[in-house]
């Protein structure tokens, strides 16, 4: 797979959610997909990372030649854990009711 010509900028959201977790049991396989997609970007793409509900973990890093910045945008994402709650289920359960 081959990202798209020109730059790009890109925030990566985890819902690392207790629910979510529980339900889906996705949370690692994302955050493989993450790193896979980081190591495929491109110099002088953007990338920032943010764990639901509010928690902005890295803002926009630019990709640069050397490894450093895309090395500390794949350490954010691998250090992430799952927890607390992101209120989206409730807020969809709660729209589906209205």
């Amino acid at each position: 797979m081959r990202m798209p010509p020109g730059r790009i900028d890109l925030m990566l959201v985890f819902d690392g959610s207790t629910d979510y977790v529980s339900s889906y049991g996705a949370f690692d396989a994302g955050k493989n997909a993450a790193v896979e997609l980081v190591q495929r970007m491109g110099v002088g793409d953007r990338v920032g990372v943010v764990q639901l509900p509010s928690t902005l973990v890295l803002g926009l890093r630019e990709i640069t030649a050397d490894s450093t910045s895309r090395l500390a945008v794949i350490t954010a994402i691998r250090g992430l854990t799952p927890g607390g709650t992101s209120g989206i289920g409730a807020d969809c359960r709660r729209l589906s009711r209205n």
